[in-house]
């Protein structure tokens, strides 16, 4: 097979196979005077052929005999042999056939600013896009990769089946036809997987319109190209043949598969999709994906949805980006943070970071990936975020001194006095044989080398403690030997190592009702092997405390070993619109609880009251029908003591009910207490009759959002306040 060169983007068609040098838009592909091709400019043609000078086509002469000569297959590879010398002539596109192209190169059915959507595949297809020759793959791959268009900022090359989804009305080069080229099947030979027949639409009647003879006319609308892309465009892809490196390409002249050298250019369409599986971002520290780390994700003009940003969600998806706190953790609407500090890994030589040393109470993080002066140091520490906590600070000597081990002078509590609380070179009796050489890495082990550091740590370490008789100096702790040395903090030979350090405050729980934290709602724990001191677990008393869980109980309230009760329902907040839940309704001495979220039938309510304990009240009932309308603003007429005749007293409908007394203009104001201008039924405990008993059908009501006094059927489910 015979592989055809021409200069550029000259689609070839032939009963064998379209060849090009260069993906793009082409002229019909035949010479001046072959059939099907282009008259001469005397309106003449190849022996056998005439011109059709509408079309300025040569075509058969039908007045020539049956067995005049034409030209058969073999004349017209010869005539397009890739052998061709350097000087052979060849076509180019002139700008107004580029200026015609681009007008045809359109959907109709789409807006400007958008790019071609193939709800079928689920891939967007970009504009076309000339890449100047020669070039390359990478050079094609490059572009795509750096595309943005349409607001999608993820193109790609597309594969030669990517590409074959954009042809229809030939079955045989549509995907899975008859045409076996195919990166997916793994199949792009050159010369093992090319059918000759099978991989074109050339010579088939549907290739076009028919001018009413056996030939072709010039435009083809689109026929091939789901996006209308004629017989001007060839399109490469990113697969390779194994004929000299080639890519496929689809040529829409006849819906024909082929290869094409990148000599003269290309023309491509990159491809996206809009439906796609995303990585899902910004799992915070101390964080689990709940279940699915990527989901899939559509786009709706504008953005991908569902968002791929974390969210914290309990309750498991496949298809939001979902997350949950790992066990000790908990969200407190920012992040992860610690609430046990068994959960984080003990300090020790390996660790992970951050790591909780029990023996401190401190929690520290990794070391910094530089040494740096003090002044660096302090603002490296403050601007840290590390596993979820961004309340980092430079560890004071102290501080410091807790990752010290193995030597009895520089440990916490050893004779070496430099502390947070003695910080002098001279007053604090600093002296060599204390703090800065008694333990010397060998010396007094039997040469066995010792590790100083709980860490592993060697070299310098900065503290942010400074010297009190030269402020100018920084204390700080060399690991090498255990020494404890002041640094200059300006001096580039003074620079350290840096760890920053955190105490952690856990939260303190089981505040019960009507309580209040006294004075701390979190506290730093101390923790070994087994457990964590102080606990955490509230406890009643009335003294403060900042280092222990304490509450005490409103005021008004009283504690009686095992919850806050009411001593004065005076104390209680008054029912209003943003009331706290029970309230008092200082006009009538009502205490009311709050609406459950959800409706129920009479005797649910009536036991949801009974056994209700709300501010530690435990005596809740079901209103009558006159607590109820002590609740009623704003409508005199149903309001206690107005003219609509139905109260505790007067039950019978006949006798006691009015439709125009007893309700006001719907929706014209709040008739509530708790403002709600739309509040439907809340039931009562008196029916028309008396007193609710088994066996009634209706029970009096008020619709708030009239202000109504009604009969409510039990058959259906209705809101409700308890109240006592």
């Amino acid at each position: 097979m015979k592989k055809i060169t021409t200069v550029f983007c000259i689609t070839v068609i032939s009963v064998l196979l379209i060849l090009t040098t260069g993906c793009g838009n082409s002229d019909s592909g035949r010479k001046e005077g072959e059939i099907y091709g282009r008259c001469y400019p005397n309106n003449t043609c190849n022996d056998g052929l005439v011109c059709d000078t509408e079309s300025n086509t040569c075509i058969k002469d039908d007045t020539v005999d049956e067995d005049a000569e034409i030209p058969d297959n073999e004349d017209f590879d010869d005539t397009n042999n890739t052998e061709a010398d350097d000087d052979t002539e060849s076509e180019t596109i002139s700008d107004e056939d580029s200026d015609s192209d681009e007008k045809n190169d359109t959907d109709p059915s789409k807006n400007e600013d958008e790019n071609w959507k193939d709800p079928k595949t689920g891939l967007i297809w970009s504009e076309k896009h000339s890449i100047p020759g020669p070039a390359t793959l990478d050079d094609l791959v490059s572009f795509c990769d750096n595309l943005v268009e349409g607001g999608f900022g993820d193109w790609k090359m597309p594969t030669i089946d990517e590409l074959r989804t954009l042809i229809q009305n030939c079955p045989d080069t549509e995907p899975y036809g008859f045409c076996k080229i195919s990166e997916e099947a793994g199949t792009l030979s050159w010369y093992d997987d090319l059918d000759m027949w099978r991989c074109d639409c050339s010579w088939k009647a549907e290739w076009t319109q028919q001018i009413g003879k056996d030939e072709f006319i010039d435009d083809n609308g689109g026929y091939y190209s789901k996006i209308g892309d004629d017989q001007n465009v060839a399109l490469c892809s990113s697969s390779r043949s194994d004929y000299g490196g080639d890519l496929w390409l689809v040529s829409f002249g006849s819906a024909s598969i082929g290869i094409t050298s990148l000599k003269d250019g290309a023309t491509i369409r990159c491809v996206g999709s809009y439906s796609r599986q995303k990585q899902c971002e910004g799992l915070p520290d101390g964080a689990s994906w709940n279940v699915f780390s990527s989901i899939p994700q559509m786009w709706d003009g504008s953005s991908w949805q569902p968002a791929d940003a974390a969210s914290y969600n309990e309750k498991p998806s496949d298809t939001e980006c979902r997350f949950i706190c790992n066990p000790g953790y908990k969200w407190d609407g920012s992040k992860c943070a610690l609430q046990d500090l068994k959960a984080i890994s003990e300090c020790s030589h390996g660790s992970p970071t951050p790591c909780y040393d029990s023996s401190s109470g401190l929690v520290w993080s990794a070391k910094a990936p530089y040494e740096m002066l003090h002044y660096d140091a302090v603002d490296y520490c403050d601007n840290l975020v590390e596993g979820g906590y961004s309340d980092w600070h430079l560890p004071t000597i102290s501080e410091l001194r807790t990752l010290i081990q193995n030597c009895r002078w520089t440990v916490t509590g050893g004779d070496c006095r430099i502390t947070d609380d003695c910080l002098s070179s001279t007053a604090c009796e600093y002296s060599y044989s204390q703090c800065d050489n008694d333990c010397n890495g060998i010396g007094g082990n039997g040469g066995i080398y010792v590790i100083y550091s709980k860490f592993g740590d060697e070299g310098d370490f900065l503290s942010s403690s400074k010297l009190t008789d030269y402020p100018d100096d920084v204390w700080g702790v060399n690991f090498d030997k255990a020494q404890i040395l002041s640094f200059g903090t300006d001096e580039v030979y003074s620079k350290g190592s840096v760890r920053c350090v955190k105490k952690v405050n856990v939260p303190c729980t089981g505040l019960p009702e009507n309580a209040v934290w006294n004075s701390v709602s979190s506290i730093l724990q101390t923790c070994d092997e087994t457990s964590c001191q102080p606990s955490t677990a509230g406890v009643y008393n009335e003294t403060p405390s900042k280092t222990e869980c304490r509450f005490k109980c409103y005021p008004g309230y009283k504690w009686n070993d095992s919850k806050c009760t009411l001593k004065n329902p005076e104390a209680l907040s008054e029912c209003g619109p943003e009331s706290p839940m029970p309230c008092r309704d200082s006009a009538t001495g009502l205490i009311w609880s709050d609406k459950p979220s959800e409706m129920m039938m009479l005797d649910d309510a009536q036991n949801y009251c009974d056994n209700l304990v709300e501010g530690v009240i435990d005596d809740w009932r079901l209103p009558t029908i006159g607590e109820l309308r002590t609740l009623i603003v704003n409508c005199p007429a149903t309001e206690p003591g107005g003219v609509c005749g139905v109260t505790d007293e007067c039950l019978l409908i006949d006798n006691c009910w009015a439709r125009t007394d007893c309700k006001c203009r719907y929706g014209e104001a709040a008739y509530s207490k708790f403002h709600s201008k739309f509040m439907y039924e809340l039931i009562s405990s008196a029916s028309k009759t008396g007193k609710i008993i088994s066996g009634f059908e209706n029970v009096w009501c008020i619709d708030f959002s009239e202000a109504g006094i009604k009969s409510c059927s039990l058959e259906y489910g209705q809101t409700f306040r308890c109240v006592r």
